[in-house]
């Protein structure tokens, strides 16, 4: 694994959720991948619990802009730590504490956030999403 090939899957994986391509966000997870959204209280040990949690946020998003600020790997390209901002609007849920900790059903939101994991054979196998509510 090189730094080359995890910074290649992450320019994929990003350009896929600034489209809202779920096919494309959901080819850079491994089939075994974990997935944490520490904000919104979400878990899931597998691609399928993944897909549900991004279909959700897919769905629950209108007028959604993504920033990457920047992205980081190490450790010959098993690693990597991604600050970003999120704004939209939200017009439904996205986990058990959507509302506590993104924003209210119906109203703009902003977030800002890292997201931290490891790489193997050229797929996440392991995502953390640690973030505030700007607004």
């Amino acid at each position: 694994m090189t730094e080359a090939v995890a910074r290649a899957l992450i320019d994929k994986y990003w350009t896929a959720f600034e489209n809202n391509d779920l096919e494309g966000w959901l080819s850079c997870y491994a089939d075994d991948a974990t997935y944490e959204d520490y904000a919104v209280s979400f878990f899931a040990s597998d691609k399928t619990g993944i897909r549900d949690f991004i279909t959700q946020y897919f769905d629950g998003v209108t007028d959604g802009e993504v920033t990457l600020h920047e992205a980081n790997v190490w450790d010959n390209g098993s690693r990597y730590l991604l600050e970003w901002t999120i704004k939209g609007n939200l017009k439904g849920s996205f986990g058990p504490t959507t509302e506590d900790n993104v924003g209210k059903i119906g109203e703009p939101f902003e977030l800002r956030g890292i997201a931290m994991g490891h790489i193997r054979n050229g797929l996440f196998v392991a995502n953390r999403d640690y973030y505030v509510k700007l607004r």
